[in-house]
């Protein structure tokens, strides 16, 4: 994944649509854990499923520079990632679930 150490510019990445399951979430995770310059990530509409979805959020305990998170339309149940979310999304200013969308002030 070529923003996993080299890209030092990217700051927003868009995947929606890209029929991504599991094994992409879990690989977009692992970049998550080391990438520092992006702030936003728009997963809509693909298939990551509550797995995927978990993994995803799980790496937002070490991510610090991610601030927008979306996972609308990822067949995740929002339950499940509501429990992630809430220990997981301290730094983030939105993390939208998919019917319910979670919007932080940013920290002064």
């Amino acid at each position: 994944m070529c923003i996993r150490d080299s890209n030092k510019r990217l700051k927003d990445l868009n995947l929606l649509s890209n029929k991504i399951e599991r094994a992409g979430a879990k690989a977009i995770a692992e970049m998550l854990t080391i990438n520092t310059t992006l702030t936003a990530l728009n997963l809509y509409d693909n298939a990551v499923g509550n797995e995927g979805a978990s993994f995803i959020l799980e790496a937002l305990k070490v991510n610090k520079t991610l601030v927008e998170l979306n996972l609308k339309k990822n067949k995740a149940k929002v339950q499940s990632c509501l429990l992630y979310t809430s220990d997981a999304a301290d730094d983030m200013q939105c993390v939208d679930l998919g019917g319910r969308r979670i919007i932080k002030k940013q920290k002064n």
